[in-house]
């Protein structure tokens, strides 16, 4: 085929050829752009609000930070002023113990062990007392001696221990009562 365009022609049609080419991209970019702004825009309000409502939560949050922080320092003043006002539990003496359960043992019990478990603010100190009795009847009264005496808050003597009625080898164990200074 024979090329009937002269030479200049040829690179006018080019030239415009290839501006009509990158007027095409260059508007198809703009649209591009524009849709992408136009998308954008709401995201960007809307972070823009979440950003300005959180930083108002988080001044909130500050101040409550700033007043809890200042009410648990006023209640740790108060617990320790607490606890230098409130009376002092008086130690339990096991001397003092092994003298009231044995001066409560009448001749049908006779005590062999003790052990000890001293409890702290919230328990009960213990004693484990272990012995032998000579009958039932005499076991039961020394346990009914012990839980009416005012040192002694109770006693837990398995029922085991009452199935013989003779010569009984017991353990029980007695709770003892807090006194106050």
């Amino acid at each position: 085929m024979i090329n009937l365009i002269p030479p200049k022609a040829r690179k006018v049609v080019t030239r415009e050829y290839w501006l009509r080419v990158i007027t095409v991209w260059m508007f198809l970019s703009a649209f591009v752009l524009l849709v992408i702004a136009a998308l954008g825009i709401p995201t960007f309000v809307l972070m823009n609000t979440l950003n300005s409502t959180l930083a108002g939560q988080v001044d909130d949050a500050r101040t409550k930070e700033d007043a809890y922080k200042e009410s648990e320092k006023i209640i740790k003043d108060t617990n320790a002023l607490i606890r230098h006002l409130k009376p002092a539990t008086a130690p339990v003496r096991f001397s003092e113990l092994i003298y009231e359960l044995d001066n409560i043992a009448d001749s049908g019990v006779k005590l062999t062990q003790f052990t000890f478990q001293e409890g702290d603010e919230e328990k009960l100190a213990n004693v484990a007392v272990a012995g032998i009795a000579s009958t039932r009847v005499s076991l039961s009264e020394f346990r009914d001696d012990v839980e009416s005496h005012p040192l002694f808050e109770s006693v837990e003597l398995p029922i085991s221990n009452l199935v013989k009625d003779r010569d009984i080898t017991f353990s029980m164990i007695v709770s003892v009562v807090k006194k106050d200074i």
